[in-house]
């Protein structure tokens, strides 16, 4: 096994990390046959949903042209249409979204594939779209027919975030109203689960550090025994086009509140006057956007340490605006030339990367760490006994295509979902002139723009199922049992299994499941990097995509594009552990670094616990974590694992680099239709280069450090220490 480097990251009193190296026997631990991988997108929108359908999308692209593209374009295994239940277009959502399903899963039972299997395999569902503090979850349906399906989706809103249902459609009476989980449970028990009719259903939150829009979750509050049903939401999306979710960090408040030299929490210094209002400094992963505006005056000052710039730094620090009181003329010339007409006017560059996380893998635009899937797994409920319970999350990623595209691949895939920054620009404008009052559109939108935001876009993620077949009830189950894994686009196939010593007898347990151990847990994992795909799709070389659709269809549901894949690998670059250590008291659930390091030895999330480099295309690894049985009785402990492929181009890799250099994709997004026609021709065209078509979103043809390092994450194995 090729390794270049081995790094172990062990606090004091951890100890070191071992690798073991030893060949197993066929027997151990891969006897039995590895269970195949299957490709799926559990988070598609289409012109059913009010953002996808305001947002200059393509026409006509409904649960039917979701269904379509994910079966012949990017040639997944199974998909669901989850469309927004609050802002409906069309009456007629869930007979249409289940009609389409039904007619996607009859055409592919009556044509399987060659192993036997149904060619695709599609789910229904909806988006059940609060902010704050329960976050968004998607609703997954095992069926399709209507006699094991609820009545309707069930909405948290009869009207979201200030959109008046008159303004776009008839609501009335369309989708059940459940405003908490709690509620969301109830009504799923009631006319699904527990209905009597076979109906099967799965909650599956998504973009919880997602902080735009007010998107703020709150994993505590929900982790009872009221808002939290753990049969029914066992499965968390890691990653979408939205950005990772995925990393707790500690970030600072923006302000903090002092009377008289003592510190005090912001909701007892509500009332003006009583506490003194200070910004915070910025760490390094987090920059405050109030000291980012002091920073704004700073520079724009002739002299920064002027009595006059040292009193606006402290007014825009307050305001979190610069200039905020204006600037009389008298005082203009203590600024730069540049700025003297008009000091405040400012640009989406002039804000960097403040409110941002800096040092997080594709980050959710608006960082919010305390939504995080690490925060999630370090939380803890303590009933009246002092019994915790905790979230026991299988990992997956998806889409969230706005364009009924799901798993949307190449070229096309960014370009379709970029003109939601247009898009979502004209939503606001529409909101302000018809006096909507979008309650969603937070300051960071109003006043930073919808530049900042394009870079935080990408494609979207995946979602992996390791099943023995391509069949609805093999899928289910491995979504059931938590199975599943997710990467960030890339087509990374991968197992883990784990040895345990549970109640004095080993066992092998898979990817997702929840165990006790007494002894250190030795963890097997197989990996294979990506196929690489080709930059193009003929229409004349791909047989089974003729014999279902016209060239015209292709041309346009397609944009002339499919998932193509080459007969080589991307390299697996390293494999990264991260080990959660679950709260076994209040005191460690409430402190306020849950992240270890050096000078927080108590920390309870260890990211990157190990990391191991290989630079191979296939990899066989099996590692030991000697500490576990230094664990107390009790203990849970998550431990998952990263696969990261070597660096390769894509779109919005680096979105902290891109703001520090003062650019934004937003500057260039070529049209899908303007993609097909270039960098995926037809006929005997050859394809130009994204140089030559001018994607500014892709990253520079040989700069690594604009390159994106795709991963897969895979569902933690749970181990309570016995």
């Amino acid at each position: 096994m090729a390794r270049k480097r081995i790094k172990a990251l062990a606090a004091a009193g951890l100890g070191a990390v071992l690798l073991f190296t030893c060949p197993l026997s066929a027997a151990e631990p891969w006897e039995e046959p590895l269970p195949n991988i299957y490709w799926g997108d559990l988070h598609v929108h289409t012109n059913f949903s009010l953002d996808a359908w305001i947002m200059l999308l393509p026409p006509g692209a409904y649960a039917e042209e979701a269904g379509v593209y994910a079966e012949h374009c990017a040639k997944l295994d199974f998909y669901s249409v989850t469309d927004h239940a609050e802002v409906l277009t069309r009456n007629d959502y869930w007979p249409e979204a289940t009609r389409a399903a039904q007619s996607r899963n009859a055409q592919a039972q009556a044509h399987p594939a060659s192993d036997g299997d149904p060619r695709i395999v599609a789910f229904t569902g909806w988006e059940w779209t609060q902010q704050a503090p329960w976050g968004h979850k998607n609703v997954i349906l095992k069926y399709d027919t209507l006699d094991k399906l609820p009545p309707s989706p069930i909405r948290c809103y009869r009207g979201f975030a200030g959109l008046r249902p008159q303004d776009f459609g008839d609501f009335k009476d369309l989708t059940f109203l459940a405003e908490t989980p709690a509620k969301l449970y109830a009504l799923l028990q009631k006319y699904c689960t527990q209905a009597g009719t076979g109906c099967a259903a799965t909650v599956i939150p998504h973009g919880n550090a997602w902080g735009n829009f007010t998107m703020h979750t709150d994993w505590d509050i929900q982790l009872n025994p009221e808002q939290h049903n753990p049969e029914l939401q066992r499965l968390i999306e890691v990653f979408s086009k939205h950005g990772n979710s995925e990393e707790y960090r500690a970030f600072p408040s923006d302000y903090r509140y002092f009377r008289e030299g003592k510190e005090f929490p912001a909701g007892e210094c509500k009332e003006p006057g009583t506490c003194e209002k200070v910004c915070s400094e910025p760490t390094a992963s987090y920059e405050p956007c109030c000291w980012r505006a002091g920073e704004i005056v700073k520079e724009r000052c002739d002299d920064p340490n002027s009595d006059f710039c040292q009193q606006q730094i402290a007014l825009a620090r307050e305001a979190a605006a610069p200039f905020p009181q204006g600037v009389s003329r008298k005082d203009r010339d203590q600024l730069k030339p540049q700025f003297r007409n008009d000091p405040a006017k400012l640009n989406y560059w002039d804000w960097g990367v403040c409110g941002q996380c800096r040092d997080c893998y594709q980050p959710a635009f608006n960082y919010n760490p305390l939504g995080s899937v690490q925060k999630a797994l370090a939380s803890a409920y303590f009933d009246e006994q002092g019994k915790p319970t905790y979230y026991r999350f299988g990992f997956l990623n998806s889409t969230d295509t706005h364009a009924a595209r799901p798993a949307s691949v190449m070229e096309d895939k960014l370009s379709a979902e970029l003109i939601m920054a247009h898009g979502g620009a004209l939503l606001y404008n529409l909101a302000q002139k018809t006096n909507l009052g979008v309650a969603g559109m937070d300051a960071s939108v109003q006043m930073w723009g919808y530049e900042r935001i394009a870079n935080y876009l990408n494609p979207g993620g995946l979602v992996a199922v390791a099943a023995p077949h391509r069949t609805r009830d093999a899928l289910w189950q491995a979504l059931q049992d938590r199975h599943v894994y997710g990467t960030s686009g890339g087509r990374i196939e991968l197992w883990l299994r784990a040895r345990i010593q549970r109640l004095g007898r080993e066992e092998l347990v898979e990817m997702g499941d929840v165990t006790t151990s007494s002894m250190n847990p030795t963890f097997y994992l197989k990996a294979q990097g990506a196929f690489v795909e080709d930059g193009t799709c003929r229409y004349d070389q791909q047989p089974e995509i003729q014999a279902a659709l016209s060239r015209r269809e292709f041309e346009k549901l397609c944009f002339s594009q499919c998932y193509n894949p080459q007969d080589r690998r991307t390299p697996i670059a390293r494999i990264e552990v991260v080990k959660v250590r679950q709260p076994l008291t209040i005191t460690e659930a409430q402190m306020a670094d849950l992240k270890w390091s050096p000078e927080n030895p108590d920390g309870l999330i260890l990211d990157p616990y190990a990391t191991i480099e290989f630079h191979q295309g296939q990899v066989e690894w099996t590692w030991t974590d000697p500490e576990f049985e230094r664990e107390a009785p009790g203990r849970s402990v998550a431990y998952y694992f990263r696969v990261i492929q070597e660096p390769t181009p894509g779109y919005n890799c680096r979105p902290t680099a891109r703001l520090t250099r003062g650019q934004s994709c937003d500057n260039r997004i070529p049209k899908p239709d303007e993609v097909a026609k270039k960098a995926n021709p037809q006929g005997k065209a050859s394809p130009i280069s994204r140089a030559e078509l001018g994607d500014a979103c892709f990253s520079d043809a040989g700069d690594f450090e604009t390159y994106c390092e795709e991963r897969a994450w895979t569902s933690p194995i749970y181990i309570v220490k016995e």
